[in-house]
């Protein structure tokens, strides 16, 4: 990844906002340099110098740069270095989250099956299910915003 990040040479198309690119729509709505392709290769490049940003591939300061990426692959297809700064964001976030904590809605997505397990099991609990009824979960309505599942 250190080679790939080296790439980008600057040329600075991830700057353009004429309306004939896709590139990095992020950028088009913050104007902000750390948001542009160029920014991010540029700080990814900054995290694999020894020594030059500290904490690694745990820098909190690459993944809030990261995280307006939409991963749209724009970049890969405007840049003339071809730059796919959703693979690199990827990589990134695989090694961040091997000692952070991923957001909730991750879990809730990587747990539907057992979410899902709950809400059609028969429990114990009268409230949960109906006599003859197919067995309905009302916290399961709740987490997932189904009327039934």
């Amino acid at each position: 990844m250190a080679q790939a990040v080296e790439r980008c040479f600057g040329v600075g198309l991830c700057r353009s906002l004429s309306d004939k690119r896709t590139m990095c729509p992020s950028f088009i709505a913050t104007r902000d340099e750390r948001h542009t392709t160029r920014g991010r290769a540029h700080l990814l490049f900054e995290l694999f110098r020894a020594g030059a940003l500290g904490g690694g591939w745990f820098n909190n300061n690459v993944k809030e740069a990261l995280d307006l990426c939409l991963q749209c692959k724009g970049c890969k297809g405007d840049c003339p270095a071809k730059v796919d700064m959703a693979t690199y964001k990827a990589e990134f976030l695989s090694h961040y989250y091997e000692a952070n904590w991923r957001p909730r809605a991750a879990y809730f997505a990587g747990y539907v099956h057992r979410w899902g397990a709950l809400c059609v099991t028969p429990s114990a609990n009268p409230e949960f299910c109906d006599a003859g009824a197919r067995p309905q979960c009302p916290s399961g309505e709740k987490l997932s915003r189904m009327s039934r599942l």
